[in-house]
């Protein structure tokens, strides 16, 4: 149940990893959509509450749940029992999708970035780690080298204007 709703979440939110997940071998769909739907749910937090407290508690929660911190209420959610068992069979470094979670703190405050390196950080917490752990899961676990594929990655992201997933009031 988990898995189909991860993927009806992607389907319905991002049609472009949706599609391009069909291309992947069917054995690892399922936590490239677990994966995608967490991304997802952590780039709406913005979007679906008032005040920045309360998206941070929601974040909280994601790292949490990323920690392995679980009150119980992890088996309910599905797409965070999705991500976990994704973690767990292929091994995903927790740090990087903790780095996901960390760069959308930003997203809460109504604040320009002031420097080029804020920039570079939040791309490659929004963008570049998403693109690592969704290589990891292709791969069977953690890829050597992938170091490189998260400044590739960085790069595209601060060149497209991060636009993976932005908020609604970042869109033009």
């Amino acid at each position: 149940m988990q898995d189909a709703h991860c993927q009806a979440l992607v389907r319905a939110a991002d049609k472009d990893r949706y599609l391009a997940t069909l291309f992947a071998p069917a054995e690892h769909r399922d936590a490239l959509y677990a994966l995608y739907a967490f991304n997802l749910e952590v780039a709406r937090v913005r979007e679906v509450v008032r005040d920045p407290l309360a998206g941070e508690i929601r974040l909280q929660w994601w790292n949490d749940v990323l920690h392995g911190v679980d009150r119980g209420e992890v088996a309910a959610h599905p797409v965070a029992a999705a991500l976990r068992a994704a973690i767990l069979r292929y091994r995903l470094p927790v740090e990087r999708l903790a780095a996901l979670v960390a760069a959308r703190r930003f997203d809460l405050y109504d604040e320009p970035m002031a420097t080029l390196a804020e920039l570079e950080s939040y791309a490659a917490g929004a963008s570049a780690e998403l693109i690592a752990s969704a290589a990891d899961i292709l791969g069977g676990g953690p890829a050597p080298g992938i170091n490189a594929v998260i400044g590739a990655a960085t790069i595209r992201a601060v060149l497209d204007g991060v636009e993976v997933q932005k908020p609604a009031r970042a869109v033009a």
